[in-house]
């Protein structure tokens, strides 16, 4: 009221205030990133959430190499082909007191009997070498050794030569660290035979409990997790959280994204396990065959498109080739018949386009026989979900519905800030068909007829209300029949 009920001379007042009047129009969740992984085991760090600007600072404070450091490299690259302004959010890990760290081993015996340059590839990131001719495997052992040293986002320090050998130890603790690959098939030099031995006897991951307690009321939708998707603790660990996040009172519901560079059967045999058939919280980003790290490929991944597609277009599936990162070669691809069965056991698949991976089916674990409608299969489906929940929760937790006066339809209130059923009704009305236009959800004839708006029969201060909604489908399968025959003259 502009003027108050009191006052007697003659006056005009008239106040000017902010009111929202789009209540119902789709407003799409803003999306953020949690990344959950380790540090350089050599650098000290808090494990206080930190948010994230650049990669840059995330190997100072993190140390350089740790996957933490690499993971950022991925979604904030350094040529801005990344998240951009979405929210990336770190919630570190320490190292387990008995973890141990994973090695790998490069070893020369001969003499060089030509000049040759080549690179060695160690979790996908290369290092330049030039052997000069007469250089023995000592020499040539050491030129290695410098050159892995001398690239700071390296995932491993390297041991002083000695016997012909030199030893790599990934720069964090943990089983994880036996996803480090290294490929030496370009160190092809006259004299020499270059040997290697894979990452090895990495044990003890650290517990993500920790971690996901720090999330609190923060709606991370998603989490980038660092550890290897084979460790069943972890992921029974993550589901345990992702699935509270779906209790009504908390309502901030998220997916946990793992990389995966392994084949059909290795890692359907994850997925398909008894724990994972009715999980909708975990994840595959995949690289089949690829040798980078696994959570460098969902770092990309959801950079290129997962979490900016959820965040710009959230009716849209995924399709972008995952750019700045190594595909696996040509022969280790899958077919539609691998990939159809893979989807079928709760694994997402890539295509190869060019020299990238490409996104493909992007699913969760769920996959259980009993269930014919699968809302919580695919991943865009889920984040469709999770924008009708934000914006039912828009309307409802807005000061226009908190603690204002109730009363049933029929009643003809004077006081402005009174609610009836039918209001609540008419918000949900113009949000339903706001979501079937963005195609987030379909036939909103649907909703509106079997919507249903009531105060509680027992509790006069309870408003309780229905919004049944069609999610809407994503074009996955195309089929068509072309008819041919042949022109006879009449």
């Amino acid at each position: 009221m502009s003027v108050d009920v009191q006052a007697m001379s003659r006056i005009l007042g008239i106040d000017v205030e902010a009111r929202n009047f789009n209540v119902g129009n789709t407003a799409y969740l803003p999306q953020r990133i949690a990344i959950i992984g380790q540090g350089n085991s050599d650098t000290q760090y808090d494990t206080k959430k930190y948010t994230v600007l650049t990669s840059e600072e995330v190997a100072e404070k993190f140390g350089y190499g740790s996957p933490l450091h690499l993971a950022v490299d991925m979604l904030l690259p350094a040529n801005n082909d990344g998240v951009g302004a979405i929210p990336v959010s770190i919630y570190a890990l320490k190292d387990k007191d008995n973890a141990i760290a994973a090695s790998g081993e490069i070893a020369i015996t001969g003499t060089a009997t030509e000049t040759k340059s080549f690179k060695i590839y160690v979790g996908g990131i290369s290092a330049q070498v030039v052997i000069s001719k007469n250089d023995n495997a000592e020499a040539a052992l050491t030129k290695i050794k410098n050159a892995i040293d001398g690239i700071l986002k390296m995932p491993c320090k390297t041991s002083e030569v000695a016997d012909g050998k030199l030893t790599l130890t990934a720069k964090w603790k943990g089983e994880s660290g036996n996803q480090i690959s290294i490929n030496i098939e370009d160190a092809i030099v006259s004299g020499l035979t270059i040997s290697k031995t894979n990452f090895q006897n990495g044990a003890v991951n650290p517990d993500v409990n920790d971690a996901l307690a720090q999330i609190n009321d923060i709606w991370e939708t998603f989490i980038l997790n660092c550890l290897n998707y084979n460790d069943a603790d972890t992921l029974e660990k993550y589901r345990t959280f992702g699935e509270g996040r779906w209790v009504n009172t908390v309502k901030k519901p998220c997916l946990v994204a793992h990389g995966c560079t392994d084949n059909f059967t290795t890692r359907t045999a994850i997925t398909d396990a008894p724990a994972q058939i009715n999980d909708k919280i975990n994840f595959l980003i995949v690289s089949v065959g690829s040798e980078e790290l696994p959570f460098r490929v969902a770092a990309r991944g959801l950079a290129k498109d997962i979490v900016t597609t959820a965040n710009s277009n959230p009716a849209t599936n995924y399709k972008a080739t995952l750019t700045q990162l190594k595909a696996g070669d040509d022969i280790k691809q899958e077919d539609w018949t691998i990939r159809d069965k893979a989807v079928k056991l709760g694994s997402s698949t890539n295509i190869k386009i060019g020299d990238s991976a490409a996104l493909n089916d992007t699913v969760t674990f769920y996959h259980p026989t009993s269930d014919n409608i699968g809302v919580w299969k695919y991943v865009c489906d889920i984040v469709k979900i999770m924008n009708v929940l934000y914006n039912c929760e828009l309307i409802f937790a807005s000061d226009e519905w908190k603690g204002v006066p109730l009363q049933p339809d029929s009643a003809t209130p004077r006081n402005p800030n009174t609610k009836r059923p039918k209001d609540a009704k008419t918000a949900l009305t113009i949000l339903a068909q706001n979501l079937e236009a963005d195609s987030i959800i379909s036939d909103s004839a649907f909703t509106l007829e079997n919507m249903t708006v009531s105060i509680d029969s027992q509790n006069p201060k309870r408003l309780n209300w229905k919004f049944p909604v069609k999610i809407s489908g994503n074009v996955e399968v195309i089929s068509g029949d072309i008819y041919v025959g042949v022109y006879l003259e009449n």
